[in-house]
């Protein structure tokens, strides 16, 4: 969901420049939402103030693609598919790739490409998928996916792949390569989501539900210890 929407923006010829999870808000029934479009730009295009075109270095230093990293001139739909590589990479090992003690250490992680490869963090994880965040995170554009779209599409089909293995490995279809395939179906639009993936939304729900009403009761409350409010 997070590809297709940037996959919109980069069929405008706009780019984000800060995706990053804080910009990346999970709303209702598990719908991915992309905010925060306030580093937004035309792709290819240098940032410009009245005094001229200038250089500047705008973005958040763990999730900045090395171009990124050294000017905001010239960056093309590239740098979000670099910062979705990045985003990928933590949610598989806990920590950013270029992880550092300063954002300036981080920076020069960024540009030189120093990190520890998917495949070495996590040799659990189906080829498919390391070599695609691996593909994500290539320090040059020009081997990275062309745009959100081309990853978008190269990640369903290693999801295809991975779901193709299991079968391959018991001989027979699974019910977790069925609910990858269910999956599949429903990220293209042909089907509804897995059973599995709609009680997960439906649990966190309500738990978000019962977390808001516990805070709005919370902050009753406390006004009305303050005397802010009158007790009902």
């Amino acid at each position: 969901q997070l590809l297709a929407g940037l996959a919109a923006a980069h069929r405008e010829g706009l780019i984000h420049r800060d995706v990053k999870p804080e910009n990346v808000i999970l709303g209702a029934r598990g719908r991915l939402r992309l905010v925060d479009f306030g580093l937004v730009k035309p792709a290819l295009h240098p940032t410009r103030t009245a005094g001229g075109t200038v250089e500047m270095v705008v973005g958040t230093p763990h999730y900045m693609s090395p171009e990124q990293v050294r000017s905001s001139r010239h960056l093309d739909a590239r740098t979000d598919v670099f910062s979705v590589g990045v985003l990928l990479y933590e949610m598989l090992v806990g920590e950013t790739p270029f992880a550092a003690e300063s954002p300036i250490e981080v920076m020069r992680r960024v540009d030189r490409g120093e990190y520890v490869s998917l495949e070495a963090r996590r040799p659990d994880l189906a080829p498919a998928l390391t070599d695609l965040v691996g593909r994500a995170l290539a320090s040059r554009r020009v081997d990275r996916f062309e745009d959100a779209a081309a990853m978008r599409e190269a990640l369903l089909e290693a999801i295809e792949r991975f779901a193709d293995d299991l079968e391959e490995a018991r001989g027979e279809g699974t019910a977790t390569s069925a609910s990858l395939r269910q999956q599949l179906r429903h990220l293209r639009g042909d089907d509804r989501p897995p059973a599995l993936v709609e009680r997960a939304w439906n649990q966190w729900e309500e738990q978000a539900s019962a977390r808001t009403f516990s805070a709005a009761r919370l902050a009753e409350e406390t006004m009305e210890r303050l005397g802010l409010r009158a007790a009902p």
